[in-house]
């Protein structure tokens, strides 16, 4: 046994007894995961975690204390593996990613070179050329980013590059460029405008309909009045599933005008691009595979770990032109496999193998264990929907396109309004521990509640207990106005 050998193992044999019992712990914890009679979090607010003792750094702890603080973590945090939490885009618990996580900790490497990663480059490769596929691409290029927001950015820098490629080294020389969005898109597009420098008043919001679909019509206007101001378009996102309702933009129609006025054409996929794995619903995004590049988030509706997010290509070579730069010699070397680097291509150096929980979760479920959870979950939408209908209290806010159902709760007493009785009885249903759904809110209508179901253990009589116990709420909760006013959200 070498000398430094024998001191890594000598330094974890130090730390064994602790090890054992954390991993005790997440055992524990892995065979609890699901269980809908446990509680989702022990909740604590900002100034209680503060008083924790676990809560400052600096002096060694023993190795209880360490466990201990484990412990904290888990107590203390949100369960978003719990069926009854439906706050987010993403719920659930996938035990291949989970070991994909694992193992990325275990190499511990960074993606980019080929030479420091060769297994996990090749499976990124393998992962992007399938997504691609299922996009429609030919050819197709991307690279794994860090969320939904940073591949609209990279959209964005890979569409200015295209269109005027000599913005790399001289800037924007006096033109204003323009982009277009629906209102309903994600604010990722303006942060992106923001650090682009391009000046947010540039990004201009295009008008939806009823259904929260991007007007076609509406955004063929203002490109022309944006053209009259003297401005130079460049750029149109539809988005496939909005945050808020889970509207599809009209793909096709849009790509029409970008044809029309020589736009770069992003689709936000981040939620409901895994629609393309169905026959049955993978029309919600037709005439993608004619756009330029695609956001598609697997922490979301595939229920893979944060992040696991992918920024797909039409063109295989954009992505490298956007962002190679000279200066960087000492790691991207020439020989042997370096065009299979991921560095050159993105605006990370260090970046976590993330492709290897993914890689695991779709080798265990295959193309077809997908189409049927997106297929599953769609039906449990149909059926739920139809409860709410029944209800002659419930107030639907749209016709639910997708998997985000949003609903109020009719108030029958004139000193509480819909908007108030929906927060209260969101506070109400999360300190009961009976359910986390998240809302939103619409100049019309006030809040209201925003259920997303992405959790493939979700089951009917989960969402019809939510239901129950939200109109019992609205019953007292209007017996007492005043409390049902004075909600205080978590």
């Amino acid at each position: 046994m070498t000398p430094v050998h024998y001191s890594l193992k000598k330094g974890i044999m130090k730390h064994l007894d602790e090890v054992r019992q954390i991993l005790e712990m997440l055992t524990t914890e892995l065979e609890q995961l699901g269980r809908r009679d446990r509680p989702f979090f022990s909740y604590k607010n900002a100034k209680s975690l503060l008083e924790e003792p676990h809560f400052t750094v600096g002096a060694k702890r023993s190795p209880q204390e360490l466990v201990e603080a484990v412990e904290t973590v888990l107590k203390h945090s949100v369960d978003n593996s719990h069926p009854m939490v439906m706050n987010q885009l993403f719920s659930g618990f996938d035990v291949h990613s989970f070991l994909g996580q694992v193992l990325n900790s275990l190499r511990n490497t960074t993606m980019a070179t080929f030479e420091v990663a060769p297994v996990a480059t090749m499976i990124e490769h393998l992962l992007i050329k399938k997504l691609g596929d299922l996009i429609g691409f030919d050819s197709p290029g991307g690279i794994m980013v860090t969320g939904g927001s940073q591949a609209n950015y990279q959209a964005l820098l890979c569409a200015r590059q295209s269109r005027f490629p000599e913005m790399k080294e001289l800037g924007v020389q006096g033109r204003q460029l323009t982009a277009f969005v629906s209102e309903q898109s994600h604010y990722s597009f303006e942060k992106a405008f923001l650090m682009l420098g391009l000046g947010t008043k540039y990004l201009i919001k295009v008008a939806s309909g009823p259904d929260k679909k991007m007007d076609p019509n509406a955004l063929e206007k203002a490109i022309q009045e944006s053209q009259a101001r003297g401005e130079t378009p460049f750029f149109v996102a539809s988005t496939a599933g909005t945050t808020v309702c889970g509207a599809f933009d009209p793909i096709k129609d849009v790509q029409v005008i970008a044809d029309r006025y020589d736009l770069w054409h992003h689709v936000d996929g981040a939620w409901g691009a895994p629609v393309l794995f169905s026959k049955k619903y993978k029309h919600l995004m037709d005439g993608v595979s004619q756009a330029d590049s695609v956001t598609w988030d697997a922490h979301k509706l595939m229920g893979i770990h944060l992040i696991s997010s992918f920024i797909i290509l039409k063109d295989s070579q954009i992505l490298r032109q956007t962002n190679d730069i000279s200066g960087a010699e000492y790691i991207f070397h020439e020989e042997g496999d370096a065009s299979f680097n991921f560095g050159p291509s993105s605006v990370q150096c260090g970046r976590r193998a993330d492709a290897l929980g993914l890689w695991l979760a779709w080798l265990a479920k295959g193309d077809e264990g997908y189409a049927q959870m997106v297929e599953n979950l769609m039906l449990l939408r149909e059926q739920f929907v139809e409860q709410l209908r029944a209800e002659p209290r419930i107030q639907m806010i749209d016709e639910p396109g997708f998997l985000n159902v949003c609903y109020q709760v009719k108030s029958t007493n004139p000193e509480v309004s819909n908007s108030d009785l929906t927060l209260a009885i969101r506070e109400q249903l999360i300190q009961s521990q009976t359910a986390m759904v998240n809302y939103s809110k619409l100049k019309e209508t006030g809040n209201f509640f925003r259920m997303i179901l992405a959790n493939p253990q979700l089951k009917l009589t989960d969402l019809t207990s939510i239901l129950d116990e939200t109109l019992r709420l609205a019953d007292q909760l209007e017996k007492r106005p005043k409390q049902a006013q004075g909600h205080q959200i978590l």
